[in-house]
């Protein structure tokens, strides 16, 4: 009697993934974000019998790709996926996108159907090939079960673990199942030789083109823009600050830069002041990290047709949406602030960073007179201040207006970090974020909007159930308030702008103080946020919604641009 294809050796298979599994430890990762499902039963129950590997179950693949990517973008580290066949890996989709943007490493381990069952009407069948498109590194197609040899399938899992680290982004690994899935025996993980930690190779600093030596050398009114992502460690933040102090730059700090509040006498916050008034006119534009959360700073150097521009960012996207770049390397931050300090030298003369310094410093003060003086009893400007400003915390802010209102607080202090999705711009997953964020931080908060928590309001549960401590500012001025920033706001008739628009949907998440293990507040005013944010939680989940006005956003922000516009044209 013939064998069937679905009965091929469980001890074969299960070989196969535990040597993969080895490759993955072996160059760094230590935690699987998992979702319940069949095919991927060799994985996840070879996962769960290493003592090396912290495995998560997630109830939902959206969730687990989101935690997944807060745990990966906070710790370092690369993190992994694990989900079974059909669409549960379309549910990692958006994840994906944000780290290929943001350079984030993630191992997406997404279990098959082998090929006989494909185009057969065999249920969670679909072709997993190419799922995520151009948006991975690289994609692997594993051989069906264990027939491919163990020591293939332990390189396998080094290199996409490798990859994802030292080029800064998701690796798809596709690996076909066949029956049975489950272990015959219960087998030990393998005894393989031991290789060791194995990290990826870290260059020091890069050696500067000629064009890039020229641009530094020539420059005699410099000023670094910090964007995003800058600082990936907290050992490059005094490189960063000797290599301005030695070129005589300002830094223009977005606050996803990692350099907020670092050294007055260098560091500006960056915020829409930079539209408002004339600032000190540079020669060079030094472009670090991202593309900066403040659509200004862009629209500045796009005004100083005179400057030359030189990027620097250490993975594959170009962050130069202006296209003024005259040379871009590919380094760290850090690494290249080092070797370019080397090549200037002797420290240069400062009076170009002074009076930029000084400059931005009077407008910070005319900002905070501005706001103190304005009548409202709370506001997004208030709720930014307070829950960046009250004590040491980690902050995931959600992509929309919550991390442009704290990129406009000009009071935020260094012990303050700030997290966001900012690869993609998009408003999901943000609670899912701040999950993973909390297993590798402490003294988390999320400030979001009433449009983005209601999109993630399922990984409240999920949050209770990871067993991490987080307080969710919610920002509830019901709908979509960005909108009436923009041009749209004015382009059409009021009653289709709120339709299609602001969206009004008149909820509140009062209902999630009945949920097990969530305390809910609501607030109207900031003196309740702030002894809030202040006092212990009585559940490891806390939520508190400020309902504020969605005309004053408008009102409040005309005020301040009139106010430190007037101010720059007396100072002229």
């Amino acid at each position: 009697m013939t064998s069937s294809p679905e009965s091929s050796p469980s001890s074969q298979t299960y070989a196969a993934v535990d040597a993969f599994l080895c490759g993955l430890i072996e160059s760094g990762v230590r935690a699987i974000n998992a979702s319940p499902g069949s095919r991927s039963t060799p994985l996840i129950v070879s996962a769960l019998r290493r003592s090396d590997l912290e495995v998560r179950i997630h109830l939902d693949e959206r969730s687990a790709a989101f935690a997944a990517l807060g745990e990966a973008k906070a710790g370092g580290a690369p993190v992994a996926l694990l989900c079974t066949s059909g669409t549960a890996g379309a549910h990692y989709f958006p994840a994906i996108i944000e780290a290929a943007l943001a350079g984030v490493p993630l191992v997406a381990l997404t279990a098959d159907r082998p090929p006989e069952h494909q185009g057969w009407g065999v249920g969670q069948t679909i072709d997993q090939r190419g799922l995520y498109g151009q948006h991975v590194l690289a994609e692997i197609a594993m051989p069906v079960g264990g027939s491919g040899d163990v020591a293939h399938a332990r390189r396998t899992g080094r290199r996409v673990a490798q990859t994802a680290t030292s080029e800064r982004g998701p690796v798809h690994v596709n690996w076909p199942f066949r029956l049975p899935l489950e272990p015959r025996d219960a087998l030990d993980p393998p005894a393989l030789p031991s290789l060791g930690r194995q990290p990826p190779a870290t260059s020091g600093a890069p050696r500067l083109a000629p064009v890039v030596e020229e641009l530094l050398v020539a420059a005699e009114r410099p000023v670094i823009i910090a964007g995003p992502d800058s600082v990936r460690t907290t050992d490059q933040v005094g490189s960063i600050l000797n290599f301005a102090a030695t070129i005589g730059a300002p830094i223009i700090a977005d606050v996803l830069s990692g350099l907020r509040g670092h050294d007055e006498e260098l560091v500006a916050s960056a915020s829409g002041w930079l539209g408002w008034t004339s600032p000190p006119q540079p020669d060079l534009f030094i472009h670090f990290g991202h593309t900066p959360t403040a659509k200004n700073i862009r629209l500045w150097w796009e005004s100083v047709p005179t400057a030359r521009h030189l990027t620097v960012g250490d993975h594959r996207e170009w962050h130069d949406p202006s296209h003024l770049s005259a040379a871009h390397v590919v380094s760290s931050a850090g690494a290249f602030a080092e070797g370019a300090a080397n090549v200037i030298g002797a420290r240069r003369d400062r009076s170009f960073c002074d009076e930029f310094i000084d400059h931005a410093r009077t407008v910070r003060n005319q900002l905070q007179l501005v706001r103190a003086s304005l009548r409202s009893s709370i506001d997004e400007h208030q709720i930014a201040s307070c829950i960046g400003g009250v004590g040491a915390a980690t902050v995931v802010a959600s992509s929309s207006m919550p991390v442009r209102d704290l990129d406009a607080a000009v009071d935020l202090p260094s012990s303050t970090e700030i997290l966001s999705n900012r690869g993609a711009n998009g408003i999901d997953g943000v609670i899912a974020t701040a999950v993973g964020v909390a297993r590798v931080r402490s003294s988390v908060r999320v400030l979001i909007g009433d449009v983005a928590a209601l999109h993630d309001v399922g990984s409240l549960v999920d949050a209770v159930r990871q067993g991490v401590e987080l307080t969710i500012v919610v920002v509830n001025n019901d709908g979509g308030g960005i909108f009436s920033m923009l041009p749209i706001h004015e382009a059409i008739d009021p009653e289709s702008y709120r339709t299609a628009f602001r969206t009004p949907h008149g909820q509140t998440l009062r209902f999630v103080g009945g949920l097990d293990g969530i305390e809910y507040h609501a607030v109207d005013h900031i003196d309740s946020l702030d002894s809030i944010i202040g006092s212990a939680p009585s559940e490891a989940v806390r939520v508190v919604e400020c309902f504020v006005d969605p005309d004053d956003r408008r009102r409040i922000d005309d005020e301040l641009r009139v106010a430190v516009s007037r101010r720059g044209d007396n100072e002229r």
